[in-house]
């Protein structure tokens, strides 16, 4: 809240929340306060304690980044199989990765590449909040994402905090 959020479950916290990560190495939400945020991107040796709730907001969840460590898809341009990565053909689509959630993961909650030593602590709530609850990669949306994406990370804890409405898998 040193940042500028308002915890009050209606102003968009994100921009405050960013702010709190790069400046603190740990970044508390208050009891009692609802923190509505797009993706949190998180970052090495950063501890978050949740003690009040994290709730998603529909239409700030990250657009994914494209995953440096997927092949190329053959089926990406091709008429007959548009939108990669949810392609179907020989290989699955996305490059020969099982599907769409196994390729990406920045549209998430809780986001973190490469990232070490984290943990994410307390006996708060992060919520999904319905922002995260936009189909399946095949669905009507096109995209299903996730509330803790996390890729190439080491020593990440979260232990104590509920989690609820995930959307389509973490």
């Amino acid at each position: 809240m040193d940042h500028g959020a308002k915890g009050d479950g209606v102003t968009l916290d994100s921009a405050a929340i960013a702010a709190a990560i790069t400046a603190c190495d740990h970044v508390v939400f208050p009891e009692g306060k609802q923190f509505l945020t797009g993706t949190i991107e998180l970052r090495s040796n950063l501890t978050l304690e949740v003690l009040g709730s994290v709730l998603g907001a529909k239409g700030n969840i990250s657009l994914p980044l494209k995953n440096p460590f997927m092949v190329a898809n053959p089926f990406e341009g091709d008429p007959k199989n548009p939108g990669c990565p949810f392609a179907t053909g020989p290989k699955g689509g996305c490059g020969g990765y099982q599907d769409y959630g196994h390729s990406y993961w920045s549209d998430s909650l809780l986001y973190g590449a490469n990232v070490a030593n984290v943990r994410v602590i307390g006996g708060g709530t992060i919520d999904g909040n319905g922002a995260i609850l936009e189909g399946t990669p095949s669905g009507p949306v096109g995209r299903g994402t996730k509330l803790v994406g996390l890729v190439d990370s080491t020593l990440v804890s979260i232990d104590g905090v509920t989690m609820l409405r995930g959307g389509w898998f973490t």
